[in-house]
């Protein structure tokens, strides 16, 4: 397994209305994309995936971590590293828009 650490973004959330059912949605919504990254790449090549999500809320930071495997029929050129890199990528992009849309801190979402 390769750990390869993300950057920290400043996203202006506001935490203090995030619940544990928000937390659980935003597991879903993860999974979902991971489902939906590796279905567009590698489509029917893939075997199996495990995806392992941990998110969680420490001194007013949510943090994301993703653990990801997966066996695939691929050629021997293509590396599954780089490609599951390039679907991670692409699940913390949309977690990102998603956490911005759901929970940046504005007079909406002080309604919630």
């Amino acid at each position: 397994m390769i750990i390869k650490p993300s950057r920290i973004e400043e996203l202006g959330l506001n935490l203090e209305y995030i619940n544990e059912k928000d937390l659980e949605e935003l597991v879903l919504f993860i999974e979902q994309c991971i489902k939906d990254e590796l279905s567009k790449l590698l489509d029917q090549r893939v075997l199996e995936y495990i995806s392992i999500i941990s998110v969680e809320i420490v001194n007013n930071t949510i943090n994301i971590a993703i653990d990801l495997e997966a066996g695939s029929y691929i050629t021997p050129h293509i590396s599954l590293e780089s490609i599951l890199d390039q679907v991670l990528r692409h699940v913390f992009e949309k977690t990102r828009m998603y956490l911005v849309r759901n929970f940046r801190k504005n007079a909406e979402s002080n309604n919630k």
